[in-house]
């Protein structure tokens, strides 16, 4: 599957052979999301981040940001790694532990 995300429309993932809509979920903004381990995790301009289900589209999770960022500040690429998925919002970097 593609993964787009744009600051005028949802979270949308096309079937990469066909290009047909598979799911689509309610985050918007300027940055793509990230894909890891069958999860998407994407951010909007609430400064809500988002982890979806890369198969379905079911919401799996969800935070809000605690930094006062909201709007164009939540425009980061969220970063998995080793077990970490890691968020700059506005001056704060903050990381949450995710399973696969």
């Amino acid at each position: 599957m593609v993964f787009v995300e744009t600051r005028l429309s949802d979270l949308t993932a096309l079937d990469e052979n066909t290009g047909k809509i598979v799911w689509t979920a309610p985050a918007s903004s300027e940055w793509g999301p990230s894909v890891a381990n069958g999860v998407v995790y994407a951010s909007n301009f609430s400064g809500e981040w988002d982890a979806y289900n890369a198969t379905d589209g079911a919401q799996l999770w969800s935070v809000i940001s605690n930094s006062g960022c909201f709007g164009p500040c939540t425009n980061t690429i969220p970063v998995v790694s080793r077990g970490m998925l890691y968020l700059a919002t506005g001056s704060e970097l903050q990381a949450y532990r995710v399973t696969p």
